[in-house]
């Protein structure tokens, strides 16, 4: 069966226009895979290599094909040398989640080069409404230097100690934006970056094994939370993104960015997938360590700076990211979403969203890092209801206070005021109960709150009475509830 050697050729020779994935050719007969752009800048573009970060702290390990699999070994200075040699790995379909090349890297002549930034892990069909930045050049710069990025790279080798800055700089591109500005993609880089005058061009793959002092100023700079992406870069659609701690410590969480304004992070979930279990291995929101009376705060999560998790996966395991103790927020949202559903079905299947319009955290030092600094929860902190922290007020998107407080049992609902949302509750036995979520108790049995919403710190010294099941609606369970913040 006869393929094109290109998507241009697909496009001109059989009038293909549709953006996908087709089979090309090289020259030789070898038949490959790959994504054809057909309708940006005339169309005809082809994917021919995708470069994918799965790590951000690994170094030259295994899977940095286009750095180095080996470490930074000195006898090896071009590392695998994947920009100029004719090795290819990785398939199409799978560009955003692994590293790729294909034999047109090598084959293919053309003229100009594109640029996508894709969220990782994106299907097919959402790289091109998904990415960020996309950006073509339109100067034939390759006819200057062989007609692909192949040849440039022989040309200009990535490589240890191969010359010096800028003396020996490859070339700088101009390049036309078809999504994003030249402005937000400098914006994403540092300070000492944004001196430099080379961010309208295209930077081709600064993937040297030990960087020259002049590379090694490139720092990469994200938003510190999704209210900073929405409101400086522009970003209005949900879904996963990459922030920053003031310290640089980079990290992906979600991003709400239409509910009540936008803008709302990703910090935790609490998550439950074992109803009888208490305080076993995964529950990181409570103890792992059993009900010690030796460590009555347990593993302490509410109120220090451990992390665990991915966001990805926040409705299949607890999760907690630097932004639940690094992001000065005022406000809290919670969402209980079914467990196991993936990003894109959070928003859709989750039966209450609610969050709070008074600032509140502004009076507990802006986060709930801080709040579970000044309210512990501990077995023993206090009593009941002297020592409750604050129950707070909470608007609905998704369901109402009704809605929330009949998924209690009828001794909760005679003893509670629905409609807050209630901090570091204590029980009669001196129990702490980290967030009763929907409601403000009026006695001090919340235990039993804390057995329905599945969100608060288990008790460690108190046994649940036997009869504790009559309180959960079976058909609401097993659930995750993600909470997230909304900065100043």
């Amino acid at each position: 069966m006869f393929h094109p050697q290109s998507c241009k050729e697909l496009m001109q020779k059989y009038q293909t226009t549709k953006d996908g994935l087709y089979y090309l050719s090289t020259p030789s007969g070898t038949a490959y895979q790959t994504y054809c752009d057909m309708t940006t800048a005339g169309g005809g573009w082809t994917l021919v290599a995708s470069v994918h970060e799965n790590n951000l702290y690994g170094k030259c390990t295994t899977g940095d094909r286009w750095s180095s699999q080996q470490g930074g070994h000195a006898s090896v200075p071009e590392g695998d040398g994947s920009w100029s040699n004719t090795v290819t790995f990785g398939t199409a379909e799978a560009a955003t989640s692994d590293d790729f090349k294909n034999p047109g890297y090598y084959d293919i002549t053309a003229e100009d080069v594109a640029v996508w930034h894709v969220p990782n892990n994106k299907r097919v069909n959402q790289w091109k409404h998904m990415s960020f930045l996309r950006y073509h050049t339109k100067t034939r710069f390759l006819n200057s230097y062989g007609g692909n990025l192949y040849h440039l790279f022989q040309r200009f080798p990535v490589k240890y100690n191969v010359g010096s800055c800028p003396t020996d700089h490859g070339p700088s591109v101009p390049v036309v934006y078809d999504a994003g500005d030249a402005a937000s993609n400098h914006n994403l880089y540092g300070p000492n970056v944004r001196k430099m005058a080379c961010f309208t061009t295209l930077l081709a793959a600064l993937a040297s094994i030990n960087p020259t002092p002049c590379v090694r100023e490139l720092e990469y700079s994200t938003a510190q939370s999704c209210k900073e992406l929405k409101l400086r870069f522009n970003i209005l659609q949900d879904g996963l993104y990459y922030l920053s701690t003031r310290s640089g410590v980079v990290y992906q969480t979600y991003c709400d960015m239409t509910t009540a304004g936008g803008g709302w992070t990703l910090v935790a979930s609490v998550h439950e997938n074992n109803l009888y279990g208490k305080c076993t291995t995964g529950d990181r929101w409570s103890s792992q360590q059993g009900g010690n009376p030796n460590v009555p705060e347990g593993d302490g999560s509410w109120s220090n700076t451990v992390t665990f998790g991915t966001a990805e996966a926040a409705t299949s395991d607890d999760f907690k990211n630097p932004g639940y103790y690094d992001i000065t927020a005022e406000d809290v949202a919670v969402w209980h979403v079914p467990n196991n559903e993936p990003v894109e079905n959070w928003k859709l299947t989750s039966f209450l969203r609610y969050h709070t319009e008074t600032r509140f955290l502004n009076s507990y030092g802006g986060n709930l890092y801080n709040l579970f600094k000044q309210l512990p929860v501990k077995y023993n902190i206090g009593s009941c209801p002297t020592n409750h922290g604050p129950s707070v007020p909470v608007v609905y998107d998704v369901g109402d206070a009704t809605f929330n407080h009949n998924l209690y049992g009828p001794n909760v609902r005679a003893n509670s005021v629905p409609g807050y949302i209630t901090f570091r509750a204590i029980n009669n036995e001196k129990a702490a109960t980290a967030i009763c979520s929907g409601l403000k108790p009026k006695d001090c049995n919340v235990e039993h709150v804390r057995r329905t919403i599945q969100v608060s710190s288990r008790e460690k010294h108190y046994k649940a009475s036997d009869n504790f099941s009559w309180q959960l609606p079976p058909p609401l369970l097993p659930v995750s509830l993600v909470v997230v913040g909304n900065d100043h």
